[in-house]
């Protein structure tokens, strides 16, 4: 045999070797990023006359998200203020006041608008969702074990958590794990593996800005 033959399969063999290297699992679970979220919605009923927000606003917590009609109200009041003042009167125009604030919808926490389901100019009703805000700031990774790791797992444990785009690793706290079985989600796992049954697990992340909803991450315990 010549020594090029050799080289080429030696080189070859090498490459197998690397190559199984590389595709071995060296993380015990994985899963996707979600993150807590919070309904738009308004105190009170009538026309919307402001609503500006798009998708992938930043907001903070109480900023004005959007506006009812008060014009009703305002009339009110104005005629509420022609009376004798008296304490009535003044009882009345603090609920009046409380009405116009209402009329002011507000974001109850910080996070990015991930759903607008409302325009400028619709009628609206009480709590009617009109949008969606994500927090990001604190994200959760929702992954799933088998009932063999369930004994490697518990409520606080930290965890180490990498991201296939993103050179940082984080660390992760464990802060639920399912008492029901379910299927494996299709989603992440193959179909033989889908036959298992297997338990839900919400791993709290700190946020430094990179993750983002959706994104797929490796545990290791």
């Amino acid at each position: 045999m010549s020594s090029i033959r050799i080289s080429l399969i030696y080189f070859f063999f090498l490459f197998i070797v690397v190559s199984c290297k590389d595709n071995a699992v060296t993380y015990d679970a994985c899963g996707y990023f979600e993150a807590e979220e919070w309904t738009i919605s308004s105190s009170v009923a009538g026309k919307l006359v402001e609503f500006d927000i798009k998708d992938g606003d930043n907001v903070v917590k109480g900023q004005k998200l959007g506006l009812v009609d008060t014009v009703q109200l305002q009339l009110q009041k104005d005629l509420l203020l022609l009376q004798p003042k008296s304490k009535m009167r003044d009882l009345q125009e603090k609920q009046i006041n409380y009405q116009l604030e209402q009329c002011t919808i507000r974001a109850v926490e910080a996070g990015v608008v991930v759903g607008k389901y409302a325009k400028k100019g619709e009628m609206i009703a009480i709590g009617y969702p009109l949008g969606q805000i994500a927090g990001m700031e604190n994200m959760y990774l929702r992954m799933y074990v088998t009932a063999k790791q369930m004994s490697d797992i518990k409520i606080g444990q930290e965890v180490s958590i990498t991201l296939s785009d993103v050179a940082t690793r984080y660390t992760g706290k464990i802060e639920w794990i399912s008492s029901i079985a379910e299927f494996t989600p299709k989603t992440i796992q193959t179909e033989d593996e889908r036959q298992n049954m297997v338990y839900a697990v919400k791993v709290f992340v700190k946020n430094d800005g990179a993750i983002k909803i959706g994104s797929y991450a490796e545990v290791s315990f």
